[in-house]
């Protein structure tokens, strides 16, 4: 389950903020927990530049009863670029990240890629259904070059401009396995113009 708030202090300031709490089953069993914030500078309305800190508690089976928790810290910057054709809509961000896990410390780069079909209107805005799907692949600097790719689809809706919720599924393919999970993803946006 994640929350996704996008708080917009200005016209070209804005205040992000994630909450991602991610289960091995379908509740209960924490892998996850990851809370991330950020600073947003808005060069237009449709392109962002994010500078922000993230805090991960992860636990790893070490056996099939024992479970072992660590923390990471990071700090990333993004650019988020969206784009609109016809009723879809093109969503990209780049991100590099700085992670420091106990004694070890490393950078990665992410691409993000999102597509958004309303169904029952032309744009998304109160009382849209809508279909979307993306992609997320993950580069270490050093090898193993491949860290991650994430594909995932999801039905959503908006109840309004500012509010929305997702449920769909996500496939993650590491180096030597994959695994899918459901998702429930909650959208809001505030402004404090």
């Amino acid at each position: 389950m994640s929350y996704i708030g996008n708080n917009n202090l200005s016209k070209k300031w804005s205040f992000v903020n994630e909450i991602h709490h991610r289960n091995y089953n379908f509740a209960g069993d924490l892998e996850q927990l990851l809370i991330r914030t950020g600073i947003g500078y808005n060069f237009s309305q449709t392109s962002n530049f994010l500078a922000g800190y993230g805090f991960i508690n992860t636990g790893k089976y070490d056996s099939i009863n024992h479970k072992s928790y660590f923390n990471e810290h990071r700090l990333f910057l993004q650019y988020t670029s969206s784009t609109r054709f016809n009723r879809f809509y093109l969503d990209q961000r780049n991100r590099i990240e700085e992670r420091f896990k106990q004694n070890h410390f490393s950078f990665r780069i992410r691409y993000f890629s999102q597509i958004i079909c309303p169904l029952n209107k032309k744009n998304l805005d109160k009382n849209t259904f809508y279909l979307m799907a993306y992609n997320e692949l993950f580069i270490n600097f050093k090898a193993p070059r491949f860290d991650r790719n994430r594909l995932g689809a999801a039905v959503g809706f908006c109840f309004n401009k500012d509010l929305r919720i997702e449920l769909g599924i996500m496939n993650q393919t590491l180096e030597t396995k994959q695994r899918a999970q459901f998702q429930l993803v909650f959208y809001n946006t505030m402004d404090f113009l």
